[in-house]
Order: C-alpha cells, then structure tokens, then sequence
C-alpha cells in the first residue's frame, strides 16, 4: 500500500549501510543517509529531496559515514543484493521526488553501489533547492 511505499524510502541503502556500520551507526542514520542518497538515483528530479535529507543530516551535525567511502563496490553489491525487495537482481524502490510524491524504481544493485560511493555531501547554499 501506499502508506508502507512511503516508509521504506531509505531503507535499502539504511539496511544495506547498518550492516556496513556493524552496529556503530543508529538505525534511523542509517535510514536518512539512505533517503538521501537515494534521491541522487532521480537525478535533478530527486534534486529538491536530496537536498532536504542532507540539510537534515548536516542540522543534526551528522558526517558523512567512513563506510560510505571505504567500502568496496563489490561490497556495497553484495549487500544490496540481500534486500527483501530484490527481484531477478534488480530492487525494487520507492524514491521520493518530493515529500509525499512516490516514484517507483527498479535498480541493479551494482548502480546504486556506485552512487553510493560517488555520494558527496554538498554545500547547501551553493545548490537551488
């Protein structure tokens, strides 16, 4: 149902990044930091909802994950590939463009492992929302 699309917006990336962290990163971190990456796999429509989640994180002081970074490609495939949403090695998503505005998406895992490891958190102020 609609309700549950919107709640599992990050939880691919959040789970995939809470096993990653090996317990040193809570779960709803986890969670924002996959919401805003993944927006970044709606490009300049998911631009607005990046931006909001990485607002969020950078107003709770929150860094950008050593993992995030640090873990191989390889590594990042093997455990998106464990979501429960995964079908005939694609995932199935649910992005936001915007709050409430529900996009479906079906994802190899290898594309969302390399926008994972080319997430850059930005300066605010030099991108419009």
């Amino acid at each position: 149902n609609r309700v549950r699309e919107l709640l599992n917006f990050g939880h691919t990336v959040g789970h995939a990044l809470e096993s990653a962290a090996k317990g040193r990163l809570s779960h709803g971190e986890c969670v924002l930091w996959g919401m805003a990456l993944e927006s970044s796999l709606l490009g300049a429509k998911g631009k607005k909802m990046a931006i909001e989640c990485e607002r969020a994180l950078s107003s709770l002081g929150l860094a950008p994950p050593p993992e995030l970074a640090r873990l191989p490609e390889k590594e990042w495939v093997r455990l998106l590939a464990a979501d429960k949403k995964a079908r005939g090695g694609r995932i199935e998503m649910s992005l936001l463009r915007l709050p409430g505005h529900v996009v479906k998406k079906r994802v190899m895992p290898m594309e969302l492992a390399r926008v994972i490891r080319a997430f850059r958190m930005g300066p605010f102020d030099a991108r419009e929302a």
